[in-house]
């Protein structure tokens, strides 16, 4: 009698240790969306014939303007807006127009003119 309930012992332990080693090995995969990634797009808006740099994200949230100074008159932007920087096209001066390219941050600070294009070439950006 005596064996056989050690031999049951035994056995009751081994099956309870499978079944910790069983929860203990057990693995869970979550997949996750490709497209989860938010990205940041800026685009042009024209309120009163005055054109002006917007931001959203890729999801439409946070619609934000870039606050650009008046002597730039904004013609074209990059729309995707890559590590916090904004790319756009402008006009400065009436005589002679020049059109360059111009970077700043997402908050409209720090342009700085990418192009030096003269006057009569006119290039066209984006």
């Amino acid at each position: 009698m005596k064996k056989l309930f050690l031999s049951s012992m035994v056995l009751l332990l081994f099956s309870f240790s499978i079944i910790i080693f069983q929860m203990s090995c057990k693995k869970s995969a979550s997949a996750q969306s490709p497209n989860s990634a938010v990205t940041t797009v800026a685009f042009i808006k024209e309120t009163n014939q005055v054109y002006q740099i917007w931001t959203c994200t890729s999801t439409g949230t946070n619609l934000t303007q870039v606050p650009i100074p008046s002597q730039y008159s904004v013609g074209s932007v990059e729309n995707i807006v890559t590590n916090g920087v904004v790319l756009f096209a402008a006009q400065t001066g009436t005589n002679p127009v020049l059109i360059n390219l111009y970077s700043c941050n997402i908050d409209g600070s720090n342009i700085s003119q990418l192009t030096n294009e003269p006057a009569a070439t006119n290039q066209i950006y984006f």
